[in-house]
């Protein structure tokens, strides 16, 4: 063979090497991206604990899930004999499309009324009242898990009256919204409704209106302490999987959070482009702590600026409230929650302290509030995370009924 065909040989050869190295470095380094979230090293670092030492429990009052069958009998379970379910309307504040929300009640039978009733507030995002989650951050579930029904359900079974509904951002439940321009749209309205709720069930013959529990799941928790500290009637607060801190840095916690175990798990690439997608997202939120035009919606699905910036204003006092609310409060979390992670339950621990409080950290459990070790199908709320809630509702005391006028 001549010289100059082996010169042509190891040149071509040479090439290949060249662009084929980079390729396979490229195929190599893409490999983690096919595994998932490591749950085992997610769940070391948090040891699970169920804390309810500050709690102020009755001494002779029944609990909201009790009841007693004569006066002076002991405190037994409330068992309905059934639970009907009504579609309901009730009206909001006209600051914003719709003029009334729509939702379902749940209505046990055969227990004396009126009963305590409950609230639920939904997580963010254009949620129905189903609340139903297709995953989260560490895993994405077999079918979507309808949160708020399974809270509504298993409240029901206690013998409370549960609401659940709509919320006002739901544009496929309120087809209206399509024509509206939400650059005026603020995160105020849902508090708004959240009280217009209230209003609703206090109104209700069913219901006894000085004892209403707001229960809220992920961003509903926070507006959930907002509502109990603005109205008497609610008697206490549940947060599940709730934030202490404003919706930026939980947003920006979420992916840093995550970034930093998909690295930890050799994931460079979608750890650093994830990575990247935070701080882009970190240029927009930060806008609204200097001069900034209030109708920027860098943040996208016509968000404003000014909408943040309020919203952020009302975050920063929900640690303040956690810590002044003379109310009984719940706290949950998972072990498994990236989106907002347990380092958040302990910042409501510590600023709960001499609170009427109670402080749950379940292993396993991940932002779905769902088994993530051993997930069922269909997905489903962890009973340890029903029944904590439930032995929760039933500690706090009921208003005696009121006396009979003497004739």
């Amino acid at each position: 063979m001549p010289s100059i065909e082996r010169r042509q040989i190891l040149w071509i050869l040479a090439g290949v090497t060249a662009l084929g190295l980079p390729v396979a470095l490229l195929c190599f380094g893409s490999l983690p991206a096919l595994f998932p979230t490591s749950l085992r090293a997610l769940d070391a670092d948090w040891e699970p604990y169920a804390d309810r030492s500050q709690r102020r429990l009755p001494d002779t009052a029944c609990g909201l899930t009790e009841l007693r069958a004569t006066h002076g009998a002991p405190c037994e379970p409330a068992r309905p004999s059934v639970v009907e379910r009504a579609e309901v309307t009730f009206p909001t504040p006209p600051t914003f499309p719709p003029s009334e929300l729509k939702g379902t009640l749940h209505l046990p039978q055969g227990l004396p009324g009126p009963r305590p009733a409950v609230v639920l507030l939904h997580g963010s995002g254009p949620q129905d009242r189903h609340g139903r989650a297709p995953g989260e951050l560490v895993r994405a579930y077999d079918q979507p898990l309808a949160v708020l029904d399974a809270l509504a359900a298993d409240l029901a079974r206690r013998g409370l009256v549960v609401l659940q509904y709509d919320k006002r951002s739901c544009v496929t439940c309120y087809p209206q919204l399509r024509k509206v321009n939400f650059s005026q749209f603020s995160f105020e309205y849902f508090l708004e409704d959240a009280h217009a709720a209230v209003d609703y069930l206090a109104g209700r013959p069913e219901v006894d209106g000085r004892a209403i529990v707001v229960v809220g799941h992920s961003q509903g928790a926070t507006f959930g302490l907002h509502v109990a500290e603005a109205d008497d009637r609610v008697l206490a607060a549940a947060m599940l999987a709730g934030f202490s801190g404003t919706f930026r840095d939980t947003v920006i916690g979420q992916l840093e959070g995550l970034a930093a175990q998909r690295m930890r798990q050799g994931d460079l690439i979608q750890g650093a482009a994830i990575k990247a997608q935070a701080a882009t997202m970190a240029l927009c939120m930060d806008r609204i702590n200097t001069v900034h035009d209030p109708d920027d919606r860098c943040m996208g699905g016509g968000v404003t600026l000014a909408a943040l910036y309020e919203y952020e204003v009302l975050n920063r006092r929900t640690l303040h409230l956690v810590g002044s609310l003379d109310k009984p409060l719940f706290f949950l979390s998972g072990t498994l929650d990236l989106n907002v992670p347990p380092a958040e339950l302990a910042r409501f621990r510590q600023a709960a302290q001499g609170r009427d409080a109670e402080f749950h950290l379940i292993s396993g459990i991940g932002h779905g509030l769902t088994d993530l070790h051993h997930p069922p199908s269909p997905p489903e709320i962890d009973p340890r995370v029903l029944d904590a809630l439930g032995a929760f509702l039933g500690s706090v005391s009921a208003p005696e009924p009121p006396e009979l006028p003497v004739e």
